[in-house]
């Protein structure tokens, strides 16, 4: 998966629609996973969910998914629904 610097319009429009649509701690959490300083499942799928035509993102949220009893899970969905929101607004 390219870096995530390579997409620098992108970055700043997640980081402005997260500051604006989530509580410091989420925003916190999203913003560390775009930057890759979190679990690589959580990272690699917001970078999927927020690259152009990609169809990774599902596998990364299968293993995002499978992690904890329910929390893989909960993230999972919280970060698939953010970041398509987030897509359909920039593109």
């Amino acid at each position: 998966m390219a870096s995530a610097h390579l997409y620098p319009a992108v970055r700043e429009r997640f980081c402005q629609c997260v500051h604006l649509g989530t509580a410091q701690l989420s925003g916190e959490f999203l913003r560390c996973a775009w930057e890759g300083h979190f679990a690589e499942p959580v990272a690699m799928l917001v970078r999927a969910l927020c690259a152009p035509d990609t169809g990774a993102w599902q596998g990364w949220a299968a293993t995002l998914a499978a992690m904890g009893h329910s929390s893989g899970v909960d993230a999972m969905v919280g970060i698939a629904f953010g970041c398509r929101l987030l897509a359909s607004q920039v593109g």
